[in-house]
């Protein structure tokens, strides 16, 4: 079995130094300018400018070459292919290609043919020394128990360095791809794809790992051969999953790195929760705020506001929210966090929908503060699930009224949950709805139900009000409308005033007795 044999089919010996490990040494500032295989074991580097070069290495050997016998007159194309074939076919290692000196580029029929063979080539900037390359193969591979905690403390540096970036998540995947040279995407507990650093049957992985979503996998998908990682974080969960066409993922390669890429993903999710928890309870405070309405805190409220784009003086709207589909058997012991947890849906829309929004807790329920522009109320409004349900103060300017409009939010949200109305602004109530919705549901209805319990058994005399109040108090159209005489009828409320202690001929009593039939009707 020749060399070239041994270095395709079978893999290195575990700990050894790869082409990969070459490459993450970041001060030699190396590129693998073709799409042979990282994996490829380096037992040794060596440059050689002359004929025949395999004769004097060994197989597993790096190459270094300026390109110096291609620089003349009679370089030809075919020089530089039959290079790439005599180091593929010897089972040389990869060739590293000093760029700068000789020739400005990697020559383009050099790369052809090692794209043809799969055959690795790295560019070598003019600054690095071949020495310098050529010290850092041998250190490697002088000692496995050295290499192997080098090998790790530069892949972990290397990861670490993604944290930096404004998007850590995405940084971290790509440059994890670039290290095991394959595809690298991040899902969340949804499956949805956080990050992907290219191309690859994203759908496919992800329904690969919801078979089995707690356990490392490893499985193929057509050319694509997976490994799949699941990281836990607390109680969210997401998935690491690296996907290369050329050969399986090396379990010695790719596990230092999926180990630091575990550590560092697991550091950015807490990072990023705690962020976002502490971002909710300082919003939920401005809420309060707001709802104190003290004249004293006026100027940092607007300060504090206009952080969250809100513009100073501008009108905003108080809000009750409530959502039909949650427990409510547990609202008094939710903490302010759970509580906000529960509201995300709502944040979600307003962030869809650009509208300029603050939730926070208040006693048992979701407060909102929300600016009163009708375009972006209705965007936002449209977005929210069928099951939520809002009730608005009337539009204010002065930070001090918060209390009465907190009062005005609360009495719309009741009167919107008794109308079966999903959203209902204070000006829209009615003076009945308004009395309704500011006292006990219980206690009203009870309430009505006293005043007419003398002759609630009655029903001639029970239709007679109810009709007489439908038909506006008119005594000829009830009386159509019962079938009977005016004189009748006007027996019958004679008798149903006397029972209950109102006088109908007094427009007071009337307006108090038509006040009670409604709120029974409630």
């Amino acid at each position: 079995m020749d060399a070239h044999k041994r270095r395709d089919d079978a893999p290195a010996p575990d700990g050894h130094f790869r082409l990969v490990d070459l490459l993450a040494e970041q001060q030699l500032g190396l590129k693998l300018v073709t799409d042979g295989d990282p994996d490829t074991p380096i037992y040794g580097a060596h440059p050689i400018e002359i004929e025949n070069p395999s004769r004097w290495m060994k197989p597993g050997w790096l190459m270094l070459t300026t390109g110096a016998r291609f620089g003349g007159p009679v370089s030809t194309a075919d020089q530089q292919r039959d290079l790439v074939r005599e180091l593929h076919s010897s089972g040389m290692a990869a060739l590293g290609f000093g760029i700068g000196l000789s020739m400005d580029t990697v020559p383009t029929a050099l790369l052809d043919e090692a794209h043809r063979c799969d055959f690795p080539v790295l560019s070598v900037p003019l600054q690095t020394p071949f020495l310098e390359i050529i010290d850092v193969v041998n250190r490697a591979t002088l000692t496995k128990d050295v290499y192997l905690l080098r090998r790790t403390i530069s892949i972990q540096d290397y990861l670490l360095e993604s944290l930096a970036e404004q998007d850590a998540p995405a940084a971290l995947v790509h440059r994890l791809a670039e290290l095991l040279r394959g595809t690298v995407v991040l899902y969340d507990q949804s499956g949805t794809v956080v990050a992907s650093s290219g191309v690859g049957p994203t759908q496919i992985i992800r329904a690969e790992i919801a078979g089995n979503p707690t356990q490392r996998r490893r499985f193929t998908i057509g050319r694509w051969h997976v490994v799949a990682d699941p990281i836990r974080t607390d109680t969210v969960l997401h998935w690491l999953a690296v996907a290369s066409r050329r050969r399986s993922v090396s379990e010695d390669l790719a596990e230092p790195a999926l180990e630091a890429a575990r550590r560092l993903i697991a550091m950015i999710v807490r990072s990023r929760e705690s962020v976002a928890v502490e971002s909710r309870l300082r919003r939920a405070e401005l809420i309060r705020l707001v709802v104190a309405g003290k004249p004293s805190d006026t100027q940092y409220i607007w300060d504090r506001l206009e952080m969250h784009r809100f513009p100073r003086g501008g009108e905003m709207r108080l809000l009750a929210l409530t959502d039909t589909s949650w427990d409510h058997s547990d609202d008094e012991r939710l903490s302010d966090v759970e509580r906000l947890e529960q509201a995300a849906p709502m944040e979600r829309a307003a962030l869809d929908t650009d509208v300029r929004l603050l939730l926070g807790g208040h006693a048992s329920q979701i407060v909102g503060l929300v600016e009163a522009d009708e375009a972006a109320l209705h965007q936002w409004l449209d977005a929210l699930p069928d099951t939520v349900h809002c009730g608005m103060s009337e539009p204010f300017t002065d930070l001090t009224v918060g209390p009465g409009r907190l009062r005005e939010a609360e009495l719309a949200l009741a009167s919107a949950l008794r109308g079966g109305r999903p959203v209902l602004r204070f000006e829209q109530i009615g003076l009945v709805d308004w009395l309704v919705a500011g006292q006990d549901a219980a206690s009203v209805r009870e309430k009505a139900r006293r005043i007419l319990a003398p002759i609630a058994e009655n029903e001639a005399l029970m239709e007679a009000i109810n009709a007489y109040f439908n038909c506006d108090c008119d005594m000829q159209r009830t009386a159509r409308k019962l079938a009977l005489h005016p004189n009748s009828v006007r027996y019958r409320l004679k008798r149903a005033g006397t029972a209950i202690g109102y006088d109908l001929r007094s427009l007071t009593d009337l307006a108090e007795l038509s006040l009670t039939i409604r709120l029974l009707r409630k």
